[in-house]
């Protein structure tokens, strides 16, 4: 082969079209039947999940304000073994009642018990808010008459505070008249709302968020200690006294 026919062999071996490699088809995305069961219950478990944390109080802040019963207050105690027998940072409160031949040996964190005086209660919680107080009078059968003109309370009031106005006055008589007291102490399961104020401050700051549409509603949850007190001619009871007592958590 000429020095020319070379060149031109060359020229040709380094220009000729490459041969293109087949592409792979890519093959479109599918998820089998058992793929998508176990994303969906992925997802039930996830919402479960946090849905139960939420309603949970294992992560609440520990913190009191002036006259407000705090929340370590809202258990009941074993009055034996001087230990409380609910916890209020837990995943799952457990609610306890107690009345007369029910619980006899359980109390609160303040001593009080069924069938202790409407004196002692005022001795031991007259510096903390109630909730509310209702009152009704109880007639001589026994039984709890509705009266429309009855001692409501709606808003916080001190318990000495209603001692002072009602009871020492004698507009509510504890020897005629059937009395329930509830404190109640708010939360989301991190932060306490103990007051009016917190509680209106949170649903300020909802309503002035901008993105306020792609949240739902704060959803509080509510710690309560409830005394009910009852006249000596009351159909369950056989002296005036603190007749039921209950520790509960609503969701």
């Amino acid at each position: 082969m000429s020095f020319a026919e070379e060149e031109a062999a060359d020229y040709q071996k380094q220009h000729a079209p490459q041969a293109q490699k087949p592409k792979k088809e890519k093959k479109p995305f599918r998820l089998s039947v058992g793929g998508v069961i176990g994303v969906i219950t992925a997802c039930v478990i996830c919402l479960g999940a946090g849905h139960y944390i939420r309603n949970s109080t294992l992560f609440m802040e520990k913190r009191t304000v002036e006259h407000y019963l705090p929340v370590e207050e809202y258990v009941l105690v074993d009055e034996d073994t001087g230990e409380y027998i609910q916890n209020v940072r837990t995943l799952k409160f457990d609610n306890k009642y107690i009345y007369e031949g029910r619980s006899n040996y359980l109390m609160t964190s303040r001593g009080l018990k069924p069938g202790d005086s409407w004196e002692k209660f005022v001795q031991e919680y007259g510096d903390f808010y109630a909730d509310t107080i209702y009152t009704s009078p109880v007639g001589e059968d026994g039984y709890t008459i509705y009266d429309p003109d009855s001692v409501h309370i709606y808003d916080p009031i001190l318990i000495k505070d209603f001692d002072e106005q009602y009871v020492k006055t004698g507009i509510v008589d504890p020897d005629k008249m059937h009395i329930d007291v509830n404190f109640r102490a708010r939360t989301d399961g991190v932060t306490i709302y103990y007051t009016e104020a917190e509680y209106e401050r949170l649903r300020d700051s909802y309503y002035d968020h901008p993105f306020r549409h792609l949240s739902s509603y704060p959803n509080l949850n509510e710690f309560n200690l409830s005394f009910e007190f009852a006249p000596e001619i009351y159909s369950t009871r056989d002296s005036t006294g603190l007749d039921y007592i209950s520790s509960s958590y609503y969701n």
